[in-house]
């Protein structure tokens, strides 16, 4: 369970910085029931991660998720990761963005032997 949670990350993270077709990214997605939480921001429906994603590109001429450690922990048959994480970045305009330890905090469940983010809340 373990390897597998963090290739998932690892994988989702390497397809949003790449700036992988938004069809990749809904992938990891749980289409019927995901909830995205920044701040104020929440995302609720794939509409507006959609929206967030075009935003997103136009911020950063380059990015990098680094992922330093997940803790997990199955309840109820959803597994919760706690991804701790830099985040380095440059935006358009030339400045640096460089986030050290942000947590991430996720809720999955499989579908079909895949891992869906179901919930997914980000505290930098």
């Amino acid at each position: 369970m373990q390897k597998g949670i963090e290739d998932f990350a690892k994988e989702y993270y390497r397809f949003l910085d790449s700036l992988a077709p938004l069809e990749k990214l809904q992938n990891f997605l749980n289409e019927k029931e995901f909830l995205i939480i920044k701040g104020e921001m929440i995302i609720d429906s794939l509409e507006k991660y959609e929206n967030w994603y075009e935003e997103t590109k136009k911020l950063f001429v380059k990015k990098e998720h680094i992922i330093n450690s997940i803790e997990i922990k199955e309840v109820n048959e959803i597994y919760e990761a706690k991804i701790s994480m830099d985040f380095n970045a440059e935006l358009f305009s030339g400045d640096p963005v460089n986030i050290k330890n942000a947590t991430i905090n996720w809720q999955l469940i499989k579908i079909n032997e895949y891992f869906k983010i179901k919930r997914y809340e980000i505290n930098i």
